[in-house]
């Protein structure tokens, strides 16, 4: 059955968020006089993953997310800060980088004109809204929803079915999710019944328990794997 809508995930799929990240973050760390080389980049990096994955598991709340990925860095580099008053530098900053892919807006631009697309993210409401405004891809889709406004996270099952009560989705095997997270897009299709095309540009190995429908390295791999499912009607 042909697809009709097309749920992308943001950050590292559509955005290029590791720069903005490394861009936020150095600024931050730099502004206010802490360590901002790669060794104690990657401690944040490391520590924001765990944190997020936390979340996803349902382990914590949104608000001790983002307190913790900086307290728990600070506690391995050994410097004494207050996590909320840098957090606050750190969305200010990070909310001015809406870095796209080269390849986002023709990938955009091609695909709106056949199919209703749609944003799907966790990430924070004033974050991800100016980051959108900056960009310019909002006129692209036909539903933006993120997780901080609707009160609940992918991959959660609930979180998918507002999304396709919201586009009046009637039958779920018409809609494919594009995303390069594993615990977050990958298991929140599984959950909610969906078909998957995994972004994995990273050749990251996919973990047994889990299956795909597609999985692409480049985002225009997208067209041939559309084509193809209209041709098989």
């Amino acid at each position: 059955m042909t697809y009709t809508h097309l749920l992308f995930d943001a950050d590292d799929t559509l955005f290029d968020f590791k720069e903005a990240e490394l861009q936020a973050f150095t600024k931050v760390f730099s502004d206010l006089g802490y360590p901002c080389d790669a060794a104690t980049y990657q401690i944040y990096h490391e520590e924001n993953k765990r944190c997020w994955k936390e979340l996803e598991a349902g382990l914590c709340t949104r608000p001790q997310l983002l307190f913790n990925r900086f307290d728990r860095t600070f506690q391995k580099i050994g410097i004494t800060g207050d996590p909320f008053a840098v957090q606050k530098k750190y969305e200010a900053a990070l909310a001015e980088n809406g870095i796209l892919y080269s390849n986002t807006i023709p990938l955009l631009e091609r695909l709106s004109a056949s199919y209703s697309l749609a944003l799907i993210t966790n990430g924070a409401t004033f974050i991800q809204k100016r980051r959108l405004e900056k960009s310019g891809v909002s006129p692209y889709f036909d539903g933006i929803f993120i997780s901080e406004e609707m009160g609940v996270a992918k991959p959660a099952k609930d979180y998918f079915d507002r999304v396709l009560d919201a586009l009046q989705v009637l039958d779920r095997k018409k809609v494919l999710v594009i995303g390069d997270s594993l615990s977050s897009d990958v298991m929140g299709a599984i959950n909610s019944g969906l078909d998957i095309c995994w972004f994995n540009p990273g050749k990251t190995p996919l973990p047994e328990n889990l299956s795909v429908t597609y999985e692409i390295r480049q985002l225009e791999e997208l067209y041939d794997i559309l084509q193809e499912k209209d041709l098989s009607e």
